[in-house]
């Protein structure tokens, strides 16, 4: 089993439109496609700035090709969410594998 780990720091200012164009638009496309084992949206509690909110987003995929669909196939949509913000989101991507 393998993660997609987006981590997003969010301005508190933008918190619940950003949220909620993450939950409408591109979370839902992600499970549209039913490749992904599992989808889920936390809220981080440690590591916060100042005026700042954290949250994961982890895709759980069955083989290291989904990671690459994910990638490849919803990066710009995710750029485009992001980039709407001008610099009052920032995000970073780990890909993981579970260990058993």
């Amino acid at each position: 089993m393998f993660i997609h780990n987006t981590t997003f720091s969010i301005e508190e200012s933008i918190l619940r439109e950003c949220i909620f164009k993450l939950k409408s638009e591109y979370i839902p496309e992600l499970k549209q496609t039913e490749r992904f084992e599992n989808i889920v949206f936390s809220e981080v509690l440690t590591h916060n700035e100042p005026n700042m909110r954290t949250y994961s987003l982890q895709v759980f995929c069955s083989n290291i090709d989904e990671l690459k669909y994910l990638k490849h196939g919803f990066q710009l949509k995710l750029e485009a969410i992001v980039g709407s913000y001008l610099g009052k989101v920032l995000f970073f991507q780990s890909k993981m594998r579970v260990i058993d």
